[in-house]
């Protein structure tokens, strides 16, 4: 390389770095400021003054915040969307309840179509109280015993646990 492509080369490096390190930093904060629903040119001109800069300028958008209009327009925005969704889930509630009346119509039906068997006592084996007693019955003749206290599966538990301590 010669003399004259090192001067070209240099005033490239230097060109890019006035745009990099002077230009961008006021734009990224003129385009912060319009997403804030401010003026996009006054926040350039304001961060790319030498006195304020663009650190400064971006620190006072971010104290002011969002501009008035810009919150109203969120709102409404924000409402829309929930009108949309209220709509749309209006349609799947009826569609849901459509199902269940439907759901409830063929039960009734089945129900309607099978002859009625009484209510089952607990566990459904038996259908009332007097077949489950007439069952016990049966039982208890097959066995030939009875339930009594004198059995030792229905005696109440000892509290005299002297028989487990060593003598």
């Amino acid at each position: 390389m010669n003399g004259t492509q090192m001067e070209v080369l240099f005033w490239i490096v230097i060109l890019l770095g006035i745009v990099l390190l002077g230009i961008l930093p006021p734009i990224l904060v003129a385009r912060a400021a319009k997403n804030k629903g401010r003026s996009g040119c006054l926040w350039f001109l304001l961060a790319a003054t030498p006195g304020i800069g663009p650190f400064l300028a971006g620190f006072f958008l971010l104290i002011l915040g969002d501009s008035k209009h810009k919150l109203e327009k969120d709102i409404i925005k924000q409402e829309q969307i929930k009108e949309k969704y209220q709509v749309q889930r209006k349609a799947i509630e009826a569609q849901a309840n459509a199902k269940v009346v439907n759901e409830e119509a063929k039960h009734k039906q089945q129900k309607d179509s099978t002859p009625n068997q009484g209510k089952p006592y607990r566990s459904g084996l038996y259908q009332s109280m007097q077949d489950l007693t007439s069952a016990q019955e049966k039982v208890d003749a097959d066995t030939g015993e009875k339930p009594s206290a004198t059995n030792d599966w229905l005696k109440p538990p000892t509290t005299d646990h002297s028989r487990y301590m060593p003598r």
